[in-house]
């Protein structure tokens, strides 16, 4: 929470209240390492009656290259998800 209220530049209270209210909505849910991407989003991106492909596609492409990770646009059909997109990160996997 701390990270999310330093980055966003508010107090963590009232970063942990704007947080709880995206999390009743589902909109971001709890993960072992902080907070996650929620499924409200991908059900409101699936019902766009809009390209969400072409309004999309920008923006994937900068959170690829600001992150150098792969970024992946999926819709929900019912309880699957499908990808329609992809920005493949220049990285190359470490094998370890």
């Amino acid at each position: 929470m701390g990270q999310i209220a330093k980055a966003a530049g508010l107090a963590r209270t009232i970063t942990h209240r704007i947080v709880g209210s995206l999390e009743a909505q589902q909109f971001v849910i709890s993960a072992q390492n902080g907070m996650r991407l929620g499924p409200a989003p991908m059900r409101l991106a699936a019902s766009a009656p809009t390209d969400i492909v072409a309004i999309a596609q920008a923006f994937i492409e900068v959170l690829g290259r600001k992150t150098r990770e792969t970024v992946v646009l999926c819709v929900y059909r019912g309880r699957h998800a499908i990808s329609v997109d992809q920005y493949a990160c220049d990285q190359v996997a470490d094998a370890g």
